[in-house]
């Protein structure tokens, strides 16, 4: 079994497989209560939201409904261009939970009072985005101060990191929500098709780490940067008209 997913490591039918053993128990956040067994499916969007897309409708074909958390303040994609607005509507229309990936690596460790101004403000850009209210946000980055804040950032959003979902340990073994997540092409936390005790489960799946066929983490930069390149050259083709004949010479 292990080597045969490891040939198969970070393709779609190994994103499959996993969505096929969890999907008796996916449910959504605010589901969880009171369940002996549940698994949270959850898409951290980095750089791609084409790639987002693409796991949405695997998403879709496999009937389950996951969260896709989409960042505001990110480099690698313009959540408000007309291209991206479009795709991460569609993901909501298509019966997705769409949140906010919030970035925090700009604030000084323990200003709560200038996280929540953030996550307010950030909230209400994806909001415009979506033409709808945002109700959840994961942390882009998370230092351990934000993820040991008691209280709730603010009241009417969830929180992926919240205790309900999310067991901060330090190191040491949960005691009942097992936190998996394909952070830097790597399973830190254990692998989803590994026999578990858990059954209990929060699953961070990337779309940016998930292509066809899988492939390892330095190719699967270069797909990226290659993917990001040609819609990059696609937005310079449609506002110049005489891009092909000054890159032909």
């Amino acid at each position: 079994m292990a080597e045969v997913r490891e040939k198969m490591a970070w393709s779609l039918q190994e994103y499959r497989d996993i969505i096929s053993k969890y999907k008796p128990i996916i449910c959504d956040y605010p589901d969880t209560a009171g369940r002996d067994s549940f698994c949270i499916i959850r898409h951290d969007v980095e750089f791609s939201v084409s790639r987002a897309f693409d796991l949405m409708k695997i998403d879709s074909e496999c009937g389950i409904r996951a969260s896709f958390f989409f960042q505001v303040m990110n480099g690698a994609y313009n959540p408000l261009s007309v291209a991206n607005r479009a795709l991460i509507r569609q993901i909501a229309e298509a019966g997705h939970h769409v949140g906010l990936h919030l970035y925090v690596s700009h604030i000084e460790p323990g200003d709560v009072a200038t996280l929540r101004r953030e996550l307010a403000f950030q909230r209400d850009i994806l909001a415009a985005i979506l033409g709808r209210a945002v109700d959840r946000f994961s942390y882009h980055r998370p230092p351990r101060w934000v993820l040991a804040l008691e209280e709730p950032v603010l009241d009417d959003i969830i929180n992926a990191y919240a205790p309900e979902y999310f067991e901060l340990t330090d190191g040491a073994p949960p005691a009942e929500i097992l936190y998996m997540a394909d952070s830097q092409h790597n399973w830190k936390y254990g692998h989803p098709l590994d026999d578990s005790k858990y059954r209990k489960f929060q699953i961070l799946l990337h779309a940016d780490e998930w292509t066809g066929d899988g492939a390892e983490a330095r190719d699967n930069f270069h797909e990226l940067i290659e993917r990001n390149r040609a819609e990059f050259v696609e937005i310079i083709r449609s506002e110049c008209n005489h891009y092909d004949r000054i890159m032909a010479n």
